[in-house]
């Protein structure tokens, strides 16, 4: 290509270099500054390729590396000259596809002169909706600089919320111009997201809500309920804005994802059901107005079945919008996407997975974390790693969550607990673990999020913990969501050792798309069968139990792993015997807090039970006993 490049005469080299500069273009637009002979000879260098787009017939490069090359190449000056010449052709045409505006945009950016104001602004709104924060920001401070004043800096305002640069944000709002809705909705996310006040962000909405179009405020505020745990609050607010005949569509649509959010994490699963529904009716029916719509929607809709349990579905629900959003060149939506599918990923029990979308997610959005999930997809990723089994690389993880800038989400903070204790269980503390899960479940139930708590409970059960039985029927009979029934059922078989609790749990597990929990309720009903004398169950069970645990080749758990341990050793006892197949007694008592003496009695008492006297028996025990 480069020896083509040097051999091309001015002409063509034009030809070229306009079209890295803003392809595809159209034919006559390329005509009038280069010429029909140029493009010709373009072409037949098989540098340039011609294609027809409806009506249309356009110019563009044979190559997308060849644009990388030719801009490399040009001088800054041609490049601002051209740009000033591609920009005043086009802004004498029509303006008829949705990303004219940003395209004629940029190229005034290229020039680094605004010709139009106005068109500059409509290109940063455009790159906003596309996800492209960055290129957003660079037009808007184009604006602000060339036409100074609320409207802009109300822009440019937003962009930064999007960004997190709540400072900048915050800055701008000072003026709030002439609508006083759109500064306070700025300066709540500011309070709320940047400084984690969540009693300034109430106060501020609230003086907004009597404004004119002030559901807006009420809608934002039902976001940051949610957000904040205040679920039964926000499902107020939002059914009370889908109520009113007068809500405007941005309003309503973020009334609806809120609104089923809540109710999911509330239990509330035919509520959250018909609020998702009804979302999803809102946001086709304003498009293309409200192009963020669909995902305001969606993402209320993949938190409440996450929530109650629907781990398939939400999968599918995360991996249709990627899909969606890849399609439509939206790159940072579509990260955030690959978050959510990691997310639902890890709760169906496939780390490996999971741990390839949830890298991807946190590395697309650096910058550009919209929703400010960041925190939730490294903790996640933690646990991921943690249940592959990789315990130093998982706390790695977790370490970098906790550093991660900003407020966290009090909504999720019963799950971050959840995902540190796996990540604590998989260094070999499964009691502390428990405590974790523990932790994590009071945290749910102060708050009033009985789904979750739920959830919290029986993995404190999987890691060993003991007295969690009754209270998880308690809310299986409070909420009769088919995950709770679950969680309840299987708690029962572990609590009384009996096999066909745990049998009808794993059924409901799998419905749900709960595969890990399936499998270890499975491998479970299979002891319990074999110990009770139950031996002509057992080998069906056996053999479901193993296809199960196939589909989760990647997760080591407790339960599913280590049946001799579980099945004759104390949870402390299991806890020292695994950790003495590879480490000391110093080292394991370091990292339990015991005394040396403490852990080589229980090691012991493990050695008198498993009738062997050694750490390389036990060792080859282990290794013998592990799923395959």
């Amino acid at each position: 290509m480069l020896g083509r490049l040097a051999t091309a005469d001015p002409d063509t080299r034009l030809v070229l270099d306009l079209l890295a500069c803003g392809e595809p273009l159209s034919l006559t637009t390329v005509v009038r500054l280069a010429g029909q002979h140029a493009i010709e000879t373009a072409e037949s260098s098989g540098m340039a390729v011609i294609e027809h787009s409806g009506a249309r017939v356009l110019l563009r490069l044979a190559h997308p590396l060849y644009g990388e090359v030719l801009q490399d190449a040009m001088p800054v000056s041609r490049s601002m000259r051209l740009g000033r010449w591609l920009a005043e052709i086009k802004l004498t045409l029509p303006m008829r596809r949705h990303d004219d505006a940003l395209r004629v945009a940029l190229l005034q950016a290229r020039a680094q002169e605004v010709i139009r104001p106005e068109i500059v602004r409509l290109g940063a709104q455009q790159a906003m909706d596309r996800g492209d924060l960055e290129t957003a920001e660079r037009l808007a401070r184009m604006v602000c600089t060339a036409q100074p004043g609320a409207e802009a800096d109300g822009l440019l305002a937003d962009i930064l919320v999007f960004r997190g640069n709540f400072q900048g944000a915050q800055h701008l709002s000072a003026s709030r111009g002439s609508d006083p809705v759109r500064w306070a909705i700025t300066r709540a996310m500011c309070a709320y997201w940047g400084e984690g006040d969540a009693v300034q962000a109430d106060e501020i909405l609230d003086s907004a809500a009597t404004e004119p179009n002030g559901d807006l405020a009420v809608g934002t505020r039902a976001w940051l309920l949610l957000f904040d745990a205040r679920c039964a609050s926000a499902l107020a607010l939002a059914c009370g804005v889908l109520a009113s005949d007068t809500a405007s569509q941005q309003a309503a649509v973020w009334a609806a994802g809120a609104g089923a959010a809540a109710a999911g994490f509330l239990g509330l699963a035919d509520e959250a059901e018909r609020l998702g529904q009804r979302g999803v009716a809102l946001a086709d029916a304003a498009q293309p107005d409200l192009p963020w719509a669909p995902v305001q929607v969606d993402l209320g809709r993949w938190l409440s079945l996450l929530a109650l349990g629907e781990a398939a579905r939400a999968c599918r629900l995360a991996d249709h919008n990627y899909q969606t959003a890849l399609d439509a060149h939206k790159p940072v939506v579509a990260a955030f996407w690959a978050g959510c599918r990691g997310v639902a990923l890890l709760t169906q029990g496939h780390p490996g997975e999971a741990g390839e979308s949830l890298r991807e997610a946190i590395t697309a959005l650096d910058g550009n974390d919209i929703f400010r999930l960041t925190r939730c997809f490294h903790t996640a990723l933690a646990a991921a790693t943690a249940l592959g089994g990789d315990s130093a690389r998982a706390r790695a993880w977790l370490d970098r969550a906790g550093n991660l800038p900003g407020p966290a989400h009090r909504l999720f903070a019963p799950w971050f607990h959840l995902w540190e204790a796996w990540t604590t269980a998989s260094a070999g503390d499964t009691t502390a673990a428990a405590a974790i899960c523990r932790k994590a479940a009071h945290i749910a139930k102060e708050t009033d999020l009985p789904a979750v708590e739920a959830a919290a409970r029986y993995d404190t059960t999987r890691l060993g913990g003991r007295g969690e039985h009754s209270r998880l029927v308690q809310l299986a009979d409070q909420l009769a969501t088919p995950l709770t029934i679950a969680l309840a059922s299987a708690a029962t078989g572990i609590h009384t050792g009996h096999g066909d609790p745990l049998t009808e749990a794993a059924e409901a597990f799998a419905a749900l798309g709960h595969d890990l929990l399936a499998a270890e309720a499975l491998t479970a009903a299979d002891r319990a069968y074999r110990h009770n004398g139950q031996r002509a169950r057992a080998p069906v069970i056996s053999e479901r139990a193993v296809r199960l645990r196939a589909r989760c080749p990647d997760a080591t758990t407790p339960l599913l792993t280590h049946e001799p341990l579980a099945t004759v050793l104390t949870r402390r006892e299991r806890e020292v015997a695994v950790l003495a197949a590879q480490h000391s007694s110093r080292h394991i008592a370091q990292r339990l807090g015991l005394s040396v003496t403490t852990v080589n009695n229980y090691l012991a008492k493990a050695y008198a039970k498993l009738g062997i006297s050694r750490r390389a028996q036990l060792a080859d025990l282990l290794d013998r006993e592990q799923p395959h």
